[in-house]
């Protein structure tokens, strides 16, 4: 019992939390949807459809203060998808650094936002996106 114990507290340490968020597809199979001030370092957004096979382009954005939107995936989706957005560390002069690990992305308070495109009509979307 003690193991039990001791796996599910290391594991709820691994996560801190997930924010699942809904978009609905208009007639004209756009949508969007945005969480806001959401803050940790994000390890795996997974994308689906709720309605079945569908295709459309996804894209996860987040917005940092003063600055224009960073996307953290964009990708044509097919019934589901696992994205595990990296970024590498920069020099002082924004050089990609080569010689580290990429990083996490690491939000403090920032506006995420989910945009669905070219996707059947009426379609139901479901992004969870998993910090740490």
């Amino acid at each position: 019992m003690r193991l039990i114990a001791l796996f599910l507290l290391l594991v709820g340490s691994a996560y801190a939390g997930q924010t699942v968020l809904t978009v609905a597809t208009d007639t004209n199979g756009v949508g969007t949807a945005t969480q806001y001030k959401l803050t940790g370092k994000i390890d795996t957004i997974n994308v689906s459809v709720l309605d079945g096979a569908t295709t459309g382009t996804v894209e996860v954005a987040y917005a940092p203060l003063y600055m224009a939107s960073v996307n953290l995936a964009t990708n044509a989706v097919v019934t589901s998808k696992v994205f595990r957005p990296r970024v590498d560390a920069t020099d002082v002069a924004g050089v990609a650094l080569t010689g580290d690990a990429p990083v996490m992305y690491s939000l403090f308070e920032n506006d995420v936002t989910v945009s669905v495109t070219n996707a059947a009509a009426s379609a139901v979307w479901r992004v969870v996106i998993i910090t740490e």
